[in-house]
């Protein structure tokens, strides 16, 4: 032994990844839902627990809650209708 110590775990491998998937029913274009699974499956195998939040139109977020920020691709439809939504978010989600 070398007498050092191990290096301590992350902070997501001792409380887990928190993932935030913004308008998940809006943009979800190219099956980006599937994506996020995916994330949630590969932490998972290495024995990091995973939470998932759905935020919509209106819902609160904070982003010093979030690990990742997930935003799918959409529709120019959908895209314009969340358009206000997503731009009183744009702090936030540049500090992310």
């Amino acid at each position: 032994m070398n007498g050092t110590m191990p290096p301590e775990p992350s902070r997501v491998a001792r409380t887990g990844l928190r993932i935030a998937h913004l308008y998940p029913d809006l943009l979800d274009l190219y099956g980006d839902r599937g994506n996020v699974l995916v994330l949630r499956r590969r932490a998972e195998w290495r024995g990091i627990p995973v939470d998932v939040d759905r935020i919509g139109i209106g819902d609160p977020y904070r982003q010093q809650d979030y690990d990742l920020v997930f935003l799918g691709g959409g529709q120019d439809q959908a895209q314009r209708f969340l358009r206000d939504d997503l731009l009183s978010r744009r702090d936030e989600l540049a500090r992310a």
